[in-house]
């Protein structure tokens, strides 16, 4: 396939200065430009006399000379975006020669900025004037081409549009679909079912005394740093011997379905379902909570526990201090 010629911006654009004059601007909307809402109307106050604004019509572009490197700059790719723009900044329309969709995402995309910041670099101020604009290259494909480059980013783009609104409804959905089924399952619940302990078969801490560590070793100490929203992190971590092990396993072994939730620090709350575990041993600051099957799914107890309801109560019954502490006797109330 034959390569697109390179083609400066000055063979398919047009500089517009048609000065508006008349003092009330003809009434026509005041416009602006930012990088982020590209053209669009502006709220800033409009002057006592607006005669040497310049006059925006529509598929007309517009930009700041001293801001377009970082792509402000805008198109009026509807009759709302026509209307006067301060005479500080830079009009301009495209010939026949250049579709003007494909010329805006040319612009504000990487390669058109790239050309742009050639184009000021060196420059004192770094404004880029029309004389400079006109010198940026762009591959141009015949214009039956191009419409159709258009035609096939629109259409897929307005598929991406609706993937997305999809997914995004889709996830709303399903997070009433948890908040309701919480609050009927907790409702129901409410009068057979009141204390955490009694749905637990056991709630208790880890070593309170400081294990020693070691490097030879594949057993993790699981401290609140490695208890995250959901899943355990062992990226950061200590690790004890076997002997040391075992010997805190007497009092307390996390186990598959168990819960390791943070009961003291600023992440006080924070939980996680053991749902694959590695043998571990967890200090003081994490809690274990070994749900009873017969009464809960341990994955429901765990969307519990995550509830924002729930966690306020938590936080109720923390002790604030230098650093805030949750006492497991109140964690089973």
């Amino acid at each position: 396939m034959k390569a697109w010629p390179l083609v400066p911006l000055g063979e398919v654009v047009v500089e517009r200065k048609e000065r508006i004059g008349t003092i009330d601007g003809d009434g026509l909307p005041l416009l602006g430009v930012s990088n982020k809402a590209g053209l669009h109307r502006s709220a800033m106050p409009r002057i006592p006399d607006m005669r040497r604004y310049l006059r925006v019509e529509r598929e007309w572009f517009a930009y700041n000379p001293m801001r377009v490197n970082v792509g402000s700059i805008g198109w009026a790719h509807s009759d709302e975006l026509a209307g006067v723009i301060s005479p500080d900044y830079v009009v301009f329309s495209c010939t026949p020669k250049i579709n003007p969709t494909l010329l805006y995402w040319f612009l504000t995309s990487e390669p058109g900025l790239r050309g742009i910041n050639f184009q000021t670099a060196g420059s004192v101020r770094e404004r880029l004037y029309f004389a400079s604009l006109a010198k940026v290259v762009m591959p141009l494909p015949p214009i039956e081409e191009q419409r159709r480059i258009v035609e096939r980013i629109e259409s897929l783009r307005s598929a991406h549009d609706t993937i997305r609104s999809v997914r995004q409804q889709i996830e709303t959905d399903l997070q009433l679909l948890k908040s309701n089924a919480l609050t009927q399952s907790l409702e129901s619940a409410v009068h057979s079912v009141k204390r955490l302990r009694d749905i637990c078969v056991l709630i208790t801490d880890g070593e309170h005394s400081t294990p020693p560590r070691i490097t030879a070793s594949e057993i993790p100490l699981v401290t609140a740093k490695n208890v995250r929203d959901g899943f355990m992190d062992y990226a950061v971590t200590d690790f004890v011997s076997q002997e040391t092990a075992e010997k805190a396993w007497r009092r307390c072994r996390p186990a598959q379905n168990d819960l390791l939730m943070v009961c003291v620090g600023a992440t006080t709350g924070r939980i996680c379902l053991l749902r694959n575990p590695r043998a571990m041993v967890i200090v003081r600051s994490v809690a274990l909570l070994r749900p009873d099957v017969m009464v809960v799914l341990p994955a429901y107890l765990e969307y519990v526990m995550k509830d924002q309801e729930t966690q306020t109560q938590i936080w109720s019954q923390v002790k604030q201090a230098a650093q805030p502490c949750l006492y497991l006797g109140r964690l089973g109330e």
